[in-house]
């Protein structure tokens, strides 16, 4: 999603990342609550993706400051490349 905002919509790297929670923080009920409704919520495993999650994006975005949008773009760039890879070599 931060990528097609970047790269596509025209935003910039910090405009993007806001609009990009934005959007999560504006769909998520919604769909946990559809999930939940079917009983297929996991707390536990939710909890722990939760907590990494936090922890990636505390990281990440100290390396974004500490390091600037350049870094940070190429870091994203790598990332949605070996996803993709991963995705068509499985």
């Amino acid at each position: 999603m931060l990528a097609g905002l970047v790269l596509g919509g025209g935003y910039g790297l910090v405009k993007g990342k806001a609009a990009k929670v934005t959007l999560i923080l504006l769909y998520t009920p919604l769909v946990l609550t559809l999930f939940a409704s079917a009983n297929q919520v996991d707390l536990a495993v939710g909890l722990v993706l939760g907590a990494g999650n936090m922890t990636g994006a505390w990281v990440a975005s100290n390396r974004a400051i500490r390091k600037g949008a350049g870094w940070t773009r190429w870091v994203l760039i790598v990332a949605a490349v070996g996803a993709a890879l991963r995705m068509l070599l499985t």
